[in-house]
C-alpha cells in the first residue's frame, strides 16, 4: 500500500494545487485524486510515473511512498 501521508506532504511541500495534479493526471474529477489519496483507490502505475516527475522524486522515494 502506498504511504497516502507522504506522498500529500510532498504535494503540499511541493506547493502544487489538487486542479494541477488532476490536470496532469487526466484524472476525471478532484474526487478521484481523492479517493486515491485516502486510499479507496491504487495510483495506476502511469500516474505513479507522472507524479515522480511532477515531484521530482528519486527512485529510492518512489518506492518508498508507492512500493513500500
Amino acid at each position: 500500500m502506498a504511504n497516502l501521508k507522504e506522498l500529500s506532504r510532498r504535494i503540499d511541500g511541493a506547493g502544487l494545487k489538487t486542479g494541477y495534479i488532476v490536470q496532469k493526471l487526466e484524472l476525471p474529477s478532484y474526487e478521484a485524486l481523492k479517493r486515491r489519496l485516502k486510499g479507496e483507490t491504487e495510483f495506476r502505475l502511469d500516474e505513479v510515473k507522472m507524479l515522480a516527475d511532477i515531484l521530482h522524486l528519486t527512485d529510492a522515494e518512489v518506492r518508498s511512498i508507492f512500493f513500500a
